[in-house]
């Protein structure tokens, strides 16, 4: 049965999304349309992007639209669609419109109540690949809205991250240099989790690929930039290589642990003790 909305709709829409477009009815419409929304969904998020990139009306009302349209999606029947189409504008080939998607991706993944776990890794995947970004404003966006994602997850998700987590790292175009996201104010903290995660509870091959993914973090941040980390990756890197592991796992360790020892030597003072007693230890140790 049709609804008031599923009438009306359609007919607004194409004179709202002419230019000038409305950013403000449109976002008023979006929060009362409900399931009318979903089949004119891309063509409203295209045209309040476009909107926004070629200053088509007023820039502070079109992001307000953006925000309010992405947010009004709140059933499984709209989340797909939805999750779909920011995934396209995150992997588009104009700069703009990415930027544009990531300038609200934080506080849309803040603030949804949509399961979106069945796209969860294709996202982190290409927020990883962004860190390093020769836009810097994009890799910055990148990095807040991996950030809030991550926090996000179960301790489930965190496990299966694990793998495209590293891979995509090591896949980064970025020889000898940082990553530029981790030269930002804590920024191993937005993949971070994943991996030590992954090292304290997952399988022994999650905890191996884990501790390679603390490798490259450490590889790729300048030395102050790890500091504010230090206690959270030694700890459980001492604490997971004295456990009956394979010599695959504690070979993973000793290397991030090497790593460390020759980028900051200065921050390790205080796990000396322990450091030493793990290191004679894995000489005898038969695994």
């Amino acid at each position: 049965m049709s609804t008031k909305s599923d009438v009306i709709f359609p007919i607004l829409i194409p004179s709202l999304l002419t230019p000038p477009i409305n950013g403000r009815a449109i976002g008023a419409l979006a929060q009362a349309a409900g399931n009318a929304l979903y089949r004119r969904l891309s063509t409203i998020l295209n045209a309040l992007v476009d909107g926004i990139s070629n200053g088509l009306g007023d820039k502070e009302e079109l992001y307000s639209a953006l925000i309010t349209t992405l947010l009004s999606i709140n059933s499984d029947e709209g989340c797909h669609p939805l999750l779909q189409h920011i995934l396209s504008l995150m992997k588009h080939e104009d700069i703009k419109k990415k930027n544009i998607i990531f300038d609200v991706l934080p506080e849309f993944f803040k603030e949804t109540t949509l399961d979106y776990s069945i796209y969860t890794e294709d996202i982190v995947v290409q927020c990883i690949y962004l860190l390093n970004d020769e836009n810097e404003e994009l890799a910055k966006k990148a990095f807040e809205t991996l950030t809030i994602l991550v926090k996000r997850q179960t301790k489930e998700s965190l496990e299966k991250l694990v793998y495209p987590a590293q891979q995509t790292l090591s896949y980064i175009p970025s020889g000898t240099k940082d990553i530029y996201a981790f030269t930002l104010p804590r920024g191993p903290s937005c993949v971070l989790p994943i991996f030590l995660h992954g090292l304290m509870y997952g399988n022994p091959q999650q905890r191996e690929i884990s501790a390679n993914g603390i490798s490259i973090i450490i590889d790729h941040t300048p030395a102050a930039g790890l500091k504010p980390f230090v206690t959270l990756i030694v700890g459980p890197l001492i604490r997971v290589i004295g456990e009956r592991f394979s010599s695959d796992v504690k070979s993973a360790i000793l290397l991030a642990l090497n790593k460390l020892f020759s980028k900051i030597p200065q921050f390790l003072y205080p796990f000396i003790p322990q450091l030493q007693r793990t290191f004679i230890k894995s000489l005898s140790d038969p695994y």
